[in-house]
């Protein structure tokens, strides 16, 4: 699900919301007369925010469906409907906030996700038509700008592509495989960038299918 999709939801919930505030109603219930909303609609909306609350916690921020969870849970006896409304509201209001806010790190992760799968996109479309040398000039800089992000996770300094490989292996960010591996793609790269021909197509090929499979495993 990507970042747009994700806050298209969050408003269409936000106007379902008020839908069901505005169901409100008294009913007299045992003799006791208390505010209520229509549980139809109520029931179906706490679905589907947990639907897109779960998708944020499978995106690395589960607080938000915790929160959610936990105020569902706690519904005590002679709780209506309609307390129950404001309290699990308050934990939707407050998602939808941080992400018009720009705050949700998965948010954050699927803009670049989406930018990363632009640029390599094009890089396959040039490599598709011939293109190898500008191709292969473009994975390596999606490549340095995914251990950028990564170095950002691990709160260490950005600099050049081989001392952000270094650093990332020695903060156990990923093995020595990978380590061997990102060396070898900056390598292909660096050679496109300088005219040199010491890479073939397939090169460029292998190295843009292994900068898609890095950025799924490490996701930056």
């Amino acid at each position: 699900m990507s970042s747009s999709v994700i806050a298209n939801r969050f408003e269409e919930l936000k106007v379902e919301l008020e839908a069901v505030i505005a169901s409100e109603h008294l009913l007299n219930v045992v003799g006791t007369p208390q505010m209520y909303v229509d549980n139809h609609l109520f029931e179906k909306w706490c679905t589907k925010v947990r639907a897109l609350l779960r998708q944020l916690a499978g995106a690395g921020a589960p607080q938000y469906v915790e929160s959610f969870e936990k105020q569902s849970k706690a519904r005590m006896v002679g709780t209506t409907n309609s307390m129950l409304l404001r309290d699990l509201s308050a934990v939707f209001l407050a998602a939808k906030e941080d992400c018009d806010g720009g705050w949700l790190t998965p948010l954050n992760a699927l803009v670049r996700a989406e930018v990363f799968d632009d640029e390599l996109e094009q890089a396959e479309e040039l490599r598709s038509k011939g293109y190898s040398v500008p191709a292969a000039v473009i994975g390596r800089v999606v490549l340095e700008t995914a251990l950028k992000s990564l170095c950002a996770r691990h709160t260490l300094s950005t600099g050049k592509l081989a001392k952000m490989n270094d650093d990332l292996k020695r903060a156990n960010a990923y093995d020595a495989v990978v380590h061997k591996r990102v060396t070898f793609l900056s390598a292909v790269g660096n050679s496109a960038a300088h005219g040199l021909s010491d890479f073939t197509p397939d090169d460029v090929e292998g190295m843009l299918n292994d900068i898609r499979r890095f950025l799924e495993d490490h996701k930056p």
